[in-house]
């Protein structure tokens, strides 16, 4: 058996009880070899070998080996949709134990038919949600403001009609006080901002 072959063996057995030397910050081993039979001895960092001997040493721990293959893809997180009303909700669950609900609104949308999502086409109003209107020109909803019918009477959003007197209508809201008695309705006054008879 030659001399490096023996080098070799003894490094290996050796390993085991070499590596718990290094402590801390002593990622070396040190070691002197003979230089005829290949007997190798452990020496502290900075020991010198005799003339027999020849120095040696090894990092404790080997550099990085290359990254191995992916492994297999797990399987697909669960996901489940429900819709009610006008409000959608998805919920995920990557594992069996671990489910997360996000809700969010339809809006000028209604849930579809199957009650899984929001719709995003309208045929007619029955289609879009609260406050929302069917343009059946591009088949979109859209959402609709309450509006002033006349001087004294909101149209609401859904099309009802809302009676402000004897207070004014102005920008889809009843006024709650006047100015003068031409801001109340007629057999009305203005006394102290309040529309009195």
């Amino acid at each position: 058996m030659s001399t490096r072959t023996t080098v070799i063996l003894a490094l290996a057995a050796l390993a085991s009880f070499a590596a718990p030397r290094a402590h801390g910050a002593d990622t070396v081993i040190h070691a002197c070899v003979k230089n005829v039979g290949g007997g190798l001895r452990i020496v502290p960092a900075g020991t010198p070998c005799s003339p027999s001997e020849t120095p040696l040493e090894w990092n404790v721990q080997g550099p990085q080996g290359p990254a191995g293959p992916p492994g297999p893809a797990g399987p697909p997180a669960a996901v489940t949709t429900s819709c009610s009303g006008d409000v959608a909700s998805v919920t995920t669950c990557p594992t069996p134990d671990t489910c997360v609900t996000n809700s969010y609104p339809c809006t000028p949308y209604r849930c579809d038919a199957e009650g899984d999502t929001c719709r995003t086409s309208c045929v007619s109003s029955a289609d879009c949600g609260q406050g929302g209107s069917c343009d059946t020109v591009n088949g979109k909803c859209a959402t609709v403001h309450a509006t002033c019918a006349d001087a004294f009477t909101i149209l609401s959003a859904d099309g009802q009609l809302v009676a402000c007197s004897p207070y004014e209508c102005k920008n889809g809201f009843c006024q709650q006080q006047c100015v003068g008695s031409n801001d109340c309705a007629e057999g009305f006054s203005c006394v102290l901002s309040r529309c009195v008879e």
